[in-house]
């Protein structure tokens, strides 16, 4: 494994510690509860929209789904669909999804160009989802809840914004180690993060060097390297194609846009989307009718985004 390899595993075992004790915090849930309050359809996907963009898709809804399927609302399917559609179309930033802080570390790109890469594929999913959302009335009564913010874990906000200035290189990496040490000697049950995420990233980095001795067709044309990542994430989702293609492309572009839009799709396109199925299913008794809503938006939302890789080609 390379050094950075090694470092894009550091960076997102720190980051997910960091996000977890945001979530024990109860912050992550009193953000969404507000934007709850104000019975707005478009507010509740504003609130998924932004904490994907900020604390990674996966996270998100697991914060915003539970929170929706105690609603009363109608359509409820539709809605936390459209929640998916929402976070995985939230990857503005490098840490918005584990494929974005990724590609972003892996090629050394610059934060502006970065941004500006991708905002065309954020902005118009997302007024896709919006626009779907608005079509089909969906109707929100909200609770009246409130979650004690637990203070102690109010460090890790500043932990948060250590992470963003090591990824921007203003700060020595190695320094995250302090959140580490801090939780190491604070509370240990916060180091109970994803491990399988980082096992396969360390599974594809290995697969991925192998396979750049055996292969050595180059992915120059910016067509061919959107669309084997949009195909490939179909098959074994985003996250390990960005690994795996990062070997043979130096159009990081078409790349972004393809596991973005490769996101979208089947239910495995995307690990948020995993989330939002099993989390509805595990509630309600009704997988068939689910399903076939889930893929048909979520095969539309793919169109889409295809479309919008066209136009912004053009352009």
């Amino acid at each position: 494994m390379s050094r950075d390899e090694f470092e894009v595993l550091y960076i997102l075992a720190m980051f997910l510690i960091v996000v977890k004790a945001l979530q024990k915090a109860n912050i992550l849930q009193a953000i969404a509860i507000w934007f709850e309050e104000r019975s707005s359809l478009i507010l509740l996907l504003v609130a998924t929209f932004l904490l994907s963009m900020f604390v990674t898709n996966d996270v998100a809804l697991f914060v915003m789904i539970p929170i929706t399927l105690a609603l009363q609302v109608d359509k409820k399917d539709l809605l936390i669909i459209l929640e998916a559609i929402s976070a995985n179309a939230a990857s503005l930033l490098p840490t918005s999804n584990p494929q974005n802080l990724y590609i972003y570390w892996h090629y050394n790109l610059d934060f502006i160009e970065f941004v500006f890469t991708i905002a065309p594929f954020v902005i118009g999913s997302f007024l896709f989802v919006l626009f779907i959302g608005k079509t089909a009335f969906i109707k929100i009564k909200p609770r009246k809840i409130r979650v004690e913010i637990k203070k102690r874990y109010f460090p890790y906000l500043f932990f948060f914004l250590f992470i963003i200035l090591a990824i921007f290189k203003i700060v020595s990496l190695y320094l995250l180690s302090i959140i580490f040490f801090y939780t190491l000697f604070t509370d240990t049950s916060l180091l109970k993060i994803d491990y399988m995420l980082l096992i396969i990233f360390y599974l594809f980095f290995g697969i991925a060097d192998n396979l750049s001795i055996l292969l050595y067709q180059n992915l120059f044309d910016s067509h061919i390297a959107f669309f084997t990542a949009l195909l490939l994430s179909q098959i074994m989702s985003n996250v390990p194609t960005a690994v795996l293609l990062s070997n043979f492309t130096n159009d990081w572009q078409s790349l972004l846009w393809g596991v973005s839009v490769g996101g979208f799709g089947v239910l495995w396109g995307s690990l948020a989307s995993i989330i939002a199925y099993r989390l509805y299913i595990a509630k309600y008794n009704n997988a068939y009718k689910f399903l076939v809503k889930f893929l048909f938006l979520n095969f539309l939302a793919l169109l889409f985004g295809i479309g919008l890789f066209y136009i912004n080609q053009i352009l």
